[in-house]
């Protein structure tokens, strides 16, 4: 579930046609969102795949580390992910 690259849904979000999105159109990560969360405490919040979160696909691995290094030189990101991220190979 938690494998780097994987893309997940998570129910509180909204969408007004009430489905998932699938992304048709390009897609943002805004930098001063990007957090971490406790493995624990994120899989006792989300239990049930297709209830608390849907999977919707996998970054390629050029597009997962084209994001990284994206996120890596943002001036938005907290030092603390990007010393996370940078641990990532």
């Amino acid at each position: 579930m938690f494998a780097p690259g994987t893309i997940l849904y998570f129910t509180p979000f909204y969408f007004e046609n009430g489905s998932p999105p699938n992304f048709p159109l390009d897609t943002y990560v805004y930098g001063e969102q990007v957090d971490t969360m406790n493995y624990s405490l994120l899989t006792e919040i989300y239990k049930v795949e297709n209830k608390d979160y849907i999977k919707l696909g996998r970054l390629s691995e050029n597009e997962f580390n084209a994001l990284r290094e994206c996120l890596i030189k943002s001036s938005k990101v907290k030092r603390k992910i990007k010393k996370l991220l940078s641990k990532i190979i």
